[in-house]
C-alpha cells in the first residue's frame, strides 16, 4: 500500500520521496530522511488505512519541513485537515 499512497501523494504535495525504507520499531512510526521516508512499523495492517495514509503524509512532508513546528503543522492542516484524528487512532 505504502508505494501507491506515495505515488498519489507526491504530485499533490510536489515532493519526490525517494526510495522507501521500512524497519521495525516500536518507538515511532515513521521518519523522514534525505533519501526518502522510513517507515518503522509492520503492524500497519492492525490499524485503519487512513493511519497509514497519515503517517505517510506525516513524512513526505517533513521532506519540506522538517521539524514539527507552526510550519509542518499548517502544512499538515493543509494537505490533511483531519490529521489529528488521524492521529489520534494510532495512540
Amino acid at each position: 500500500c505504502v508505494p501507491a499512497l506515495i505515488e498519489a501523494w507526491e504530485p499533490i504535495m510536489g515532493v519526490k520521496a525517494g526510495k522507501i525504507a521500512y524497519r521495525n520499531m516500536t518507538s515511532r512510526w515513521g521518519s523522514a530522511a534525505f533519501d526518502g521516508p522510513h517507515l518503522h512499523q509492520r503492524a500497519f495492517g492492525l490499524y485503519p488505512p487512513e493511519c497509514l495514509e497519515y503517517v505517510v503524509v506525516h513524512e513526505l512532508c517533513h521532506l519540506l519541513e522538517r521539524g514539527h513546528g507552526p510550519r509542518f503543522h499548517a502544512l499538515m492542516d493543509a494537505f490533511m485537515p483531519d490529521w489529528k484524528e488521524r492521529r489520534a487512532k494510532l495512540r
